[in-house]
């Protein structure tokens, strides 16, 4: 078993910040007993450092967005100011009039402030519609990074099933060489075997034994991923309940992946570059702002005065091109994330294409070695009852069952890599288990 099969998913859990760390909030695992890919999965979900950062931008945005809320909402406030000043008696000539209420000291003054905007260009529209799409941006980015996360725990989780497959078929087949050595031992005893096929059979039972040591050396590793990316110990057992592959319509497929969150992402990136473009535009709009203030404190000539209203309209003539360089910015944002959606597009069908017929062949493959090792067993037990008969020797029978070994453990192999496939392609149509 070649080791870079999973070197890639335990680099892809870095990726997804994965780290025993994180388990103080993660709920222990409820059995004991064979968990299976759905289970390694959800506890991937819990675990994973980056998903739950993902939660918190989320999180983020939708406080961005009560912010923008906020500015197109009227502000009410209370205010009280105490002024002093140095002002010499003489000046002041009665407390009631302009320059006496003007040079006063000190000078209360106590109201509240009503602001409320009322017309910005729709600046302050745009934007609360910018934090609405780049919220729901964001919760795709999170579904698609869910559904990378389901590819490294199936790619780990496959590679750990077969190893074990494997190396319970090297123990079994181990067994079957001892049994035989024994046997062997025995008729050269007897003068009915020579010491040659004694010798090749421990050849091959040594050489079982470095495979059995290089299988268990990399299902630990596997092992030990699995454990990285779910916090399953290496301990407990896994059980595939999935069923064998079934290829569906490519076309299907290709209809379904105009869904993936990441596409679906882009797509509200691109919303959310128009509106960045609608707001720079409102620039060029005037603007139209109230103040009232209602005053439950006031003295001098004004203390009989309760409110005051005040309307600002400001019209902008020039800014030194910066609102047209504003513009021009944001216009270009939004053709690259026209032409950035339009890229994964592209990207999605290809591989979509790749996917399906990867998956086709590895099921043809699996298929294939699966009756090459029906017809190898049959061939190793007419091999056995030709042995006993004297018709063949024991080197015939050990390379029969080499054969067989062999077949066997890539029909193992071709049966993993067919679900990894099939799991390859449902991630890659947006669909997930």
């Amino acid at each position: 078993m070649n080791i870079k099969r999973f070197t890639f998913a335990f680099a892809a859990a870095s990726f997804f910040g994965l780290a025993p760390g994180f388990s103080a909030t993660v709920p222990p695992l409820q059995s004991s007993g064979p968990v299976t890919l759905q289970q390694c999965y959800q506890r991937a979900l819990q675990v994973s450092e980056t998903l739950a950062i993902s939660e918190e931008n989320i999180r983020q945005i939708e406080a961005q967005y009560r912010q923008g809320i906020s500015s197109v909402l009227p502000s009410i406030r209370w205010i009280k100011t105490q002024e002093f000043q140095d002002t010499p008696n003489d000046q002041i000539n009665s407390s009631g009039s302009v320059q006496g209420t003007l040079l006063r000291s000190p000078l209360p003054q106590s109201y509240f402030e009503l602001q409320q905007p009322l017309f910005h260009g729709l600046r302050d529209i745009n934007a609360v519609k910018g934090y609405k799409t780049a919220r729901v941006s964001s919760e795709k980015n999170r579904d698609q990074a869910r559904l990378n996360l389901l590819g490294d725990v199936a790619q780990v989780f496959y590679t750990s099933l077969d190893l074990q497959q494997e190396l319970d078929l090297y123990r079994r087949e181990h067994d079957i060489t001892e049994d035989r050595l024994k046997q062997l031992q025995h008729w050269v005893d007897l003068g009915r075997s020579r010491a040659s096929e004694v010798l090749s059979t421990q050849v091959d039972l040594v050489s079982l034994e470095a495979q059995m040591e290089q299988t268990r050396a990399a299902l630990q590793t596997a092992r030990f991923t699995l454990e990285f990316l779910t916090e399953i110990p290496p301990e407990i057992s896994l059980i595939d309940n999935r069923p064998n592959p079934v290829l569906t319509s490519l076309d299907q497929l290709l209809l379904q992946s105009s869904n993936r969150p990441d596409l679906q992402a882009l797509e509200q990136d691109r919303l959310t570059a128009e509106y960045r473009l609608k707001y720079a535009k409102g620039d060029y709009w005037p603007t139209l702002d109230f103040t009232g203030k209602w005053y439950t404190e006031r003295v001098g000539f004004q203390q009989d005065d309760r409110w005051d209203a005040l309307f600002t309209l400001q019209v902008p003539l020039f800014q030194g091109g910066y609102t047209k360089a504003e513009v021009e910015l944001a216009r270009s944002q939004v053709i690259v994330a026209e032409l950035s959606k339009a890229r994964l597009q592209r990207q999605i069908q290809h591989d979509m294409k790749n996917a399906y017929q990867t998956l086709d062949q590895s099921i043809r493959q699996a298929d294939l070695y699966e009756k090459a090792a029906s017809l190898a067993r049959e061939n190793y037990a007419a091999q056995q009852k030709e042995y006993k008969l004297g018709l063949i020797t024991n080197l015939e029978v050990l390379q029969v069952l080499k054969t067989l070994e062999d077949l066997e453990i890539q029909h193992i192999r071709t049966r993993a890599t067919a679900k990894i496939n099939d799991i390859t392609l449902h991630i890659t149509s947006g669909e997930g288990l």
